[in-house]
């Protein structure tokens, strides 16, 4: 489970979709409400799909810190022998 904490103390997961022989399909953003040893509880926030770069095919990843915010991305490139 991969947990970040934004200004306002919310915390969210990112999730990663699996896709049948891909990268990875895309990731989902959730948003977790209670989280003890006896409870968990969480609020779907998004769905990110890998339609932000021609050709992207999947993503899977999602990070931040306080300055910058990373993702990874995979694209669909051919390569042809002459």
């Amino acid at each position: 489970m991969v947990v970040y904490y934004l200004k306002k103390k919310k915390i969210y997961r990112i999730n990663q979709k699996i896709g049948f022989n891909l990268y990875g399909k895309g990731f989902e953003i959730n948003e977790i409400l209670s989280i003890n040893k006896d409870n968990f509880k969480e609020n779907f926030i998004s769905n990110v799909q890998p339609n932000f770069f021609k050709n992207t095919i999947g993503t899977h990843h999602l990070n931040n810190n306080s300055e910058y915010t990373t993702f990874d991305f995979c694209k669909k490139k051919y390569f042809f022998n002459n």
